[in-house]
Order: C-alpha cells, then structure tokens, then sequence
C-alpha cells in the first residue's frame, strides 16, 4: 500500500517506466515481429509468383536483351580499378549492346590515367574528369547525361561485379511494374570468404529485402549495383546523400516497385574497422531521414 502511494506520488517515474515499455516493444516489433509477419505474408506471393510465372514460361520465349549504360562515379580508386575493369571486361553480355561512363570526381590519384588507358581499348567506353570534387550524385548526373543505354546500371568503382549480373538485371525489369533492380551484394573477408563476422547481420537484411521485393517493393536498392530504365531517371538534388534510397522511394511514389534480384551479385569487402562501419550506418540513416524529408507522403500509413 505505501508502495503504491509512493509511485502515485512519482509521475515522472511512471512515465519513464511507460516510455521504456515502448522503446522495448518497438525495437521487439521491428527487429523480430516485422520480419515473421512479413515472411508469412511474402510466403502467399511468392506462390502467386510462381503460378504466374509457370503460367507465362510459354508465352516468354527468349531473355530480354536491351541496351545497357554502366555508369560508374569514381574518386581515387586507382587501388580498385584494375579489378573493377577486369570484371567489366569479363561481363556476359553483348558488346554492341554495353556503354560503360566513368565520371572521376576530382580525383587526384592515378584513377583518371587508369581510366583513360581503359576507355583509349574499349570501344563504348567513355571517362569523364573535372578537378574539384563535386559529390557522387553531380557525378551520377554527369554520367546519365552521357548514357546512350536504354536502362542504366549503377556501380561502385569498388567492387567486382559477377559476369551474369546485367543479364538478370535486364531481364528482372522488363517484368511488368517494376521500376528498379538491385543487385545483391556479397561481403567476403581477406581470404575470399563471405565474412562472417558481419555475415549473420547481412544475411538477415537481405533475407528481409528479398521478403519485402516479393510482397511488393524493397525500400531501396543495393548502391554498389541496381538498374533502372533511363527514361524514369530523374537528376538527383547535389546534396543527396543516399541515391540507392532516394531513386527507389521516388519510383515507389509512383507505383513502381524495387526489387532484389539474387542472380546480380557483386563482391565487396567486409569491413574490419568498427569505427569506419560507424560511420557507414550514421551517413546511411542519415540518408533515410534526408529522403523522408524530401518525400513526406511516405509518413502515411
């Protein structure tokens, strides 16, 4: 009895009490309930998939092939490029067919003399420089602007992309209603193995991606490699932090979804530095809240 006077008489640790029980539940909802609700929902459409699928097999015929631009922003990755380029050239896909646009964005490494050698023995190649940094996007804008393809493939001057990668990208978007295709990106560590100290966590994220892509649309795209059509590209704002968000939530406003296509991988690093990966997450949520900014019909439910 005097106990529960005495909590009467002490509001602010009720309410505290109260908000702690919130906070709990949410991180609960999001990190556990969400994704079993989801799963459960994505199970139903990914049968209706298949049946559609397995009824439109006959009437398919061939894979989608159409003209493709790979645009690439760069800013001192000469270490990166001999990899990067390798994998280009070793990409299954017509020729005739592919455009690769390099913008260098005020490097001030070896990166442009690498790119102009590349550029100088491929046909359909072009390299783009200008000396003061101006940002990825200004550099993704650049590159669009050059772009001859009917769909444009973004990629990080990072990461070594696998050679299928463009074919499923191509073919994934030529599905009815879907306005991007991101790739899947594979984390290995220093031996060539998928990491696994951040594997768990990646496997996670990707296992909710690919339930969300099958419901209906992820919230975004994968920036190391997604696809969209050039005719649905709009130039993106010189502060935007996050492009792989803010392309796919401005396509999802207009009824277009985003989907993760598992067949379009490319391979990156794990990072080992704790304090780098940080930093990482600060800019990608960072990104979130500047995209929800931008676009407030996506606080309605």
């Amino acid at each position: 009895m005097v106990q529960r006077q005495a909590a009467c008489k002490n509001p602010v640790g009720v309410t505290v009490t109260f908000l702690f029980l919130i906070a709990v539940c949410f991180c609960l909802y999001t990190y556990l309930v969400f994704p079993v609700l989801l799963h459960w929902r994505a199970q139903g459409a990914r049968r209706e998939h298949d049946d559609q699928s397995l009824g439109e097999e006959g009437m398919a015929g061939h894979e989608a092939v159409e003209s493709v631009s790979i645009v690439i922003a760069a800013h001192n990755e000469a270490k990166n490029l001999p990899a990067k380029i390798a994998s280009l050239d070793a990409l299954d896909y017509p020729v005739e067919l592919l455009q690769c646009v390099f913008v260098s964005d005020g490097s001030s490494d070896e990166t442009v003399a690498l790119l102009k050698q590349a550029c100088a023995d491929r046909p359909g190649w072009q390299c783009h420089h200008y000396e003061q940094a101006a940002g990825k996007p200004t550099a993704l804008n650049l590159g669009v602007a050059q772009a001859r393809g009917d769909i444009i493939v973004f990629m990080d001057a990072r990461q070594s992309v696998a050679s299928p990668a463009i074919r499923a990208l191509v073919s994934r978007l030529a599905e009815p209603g879907i306005g991007a295709v991101s790739g899947e990106l594979v984390l290995r560590d220093d031996l060539g193995h998928e990491a696994r100290n951040v594997g768990l966590y990646w496997r996670y994220e990707k296992w909710i991606r690919d339930n969300e892509s099958r419901l209906f649309s992820t919230t975004g795209a994968t920036g190391a490699l997604y696809a969209i059509r050039r005719a649905d590209y709009s130039p993106l704002p010189a502060d935007t932090l996050l492009d792989d968000f803010d392309t796919p939530v401005r396509l999802l406003g207009q009824g277009m979804r985003t989907v993760l296509e598992s067949g379009a991988q490319i391979f990156d690093q794990a990072e080992g530095d704790s304090a780098q990966e940080f930093r990482r997450k600060v800019r990608t949520l960072a990104g979130n809240f500047q995209s929800f900014a931008r676009y407030p019909w996506l606080f309605n439910p």
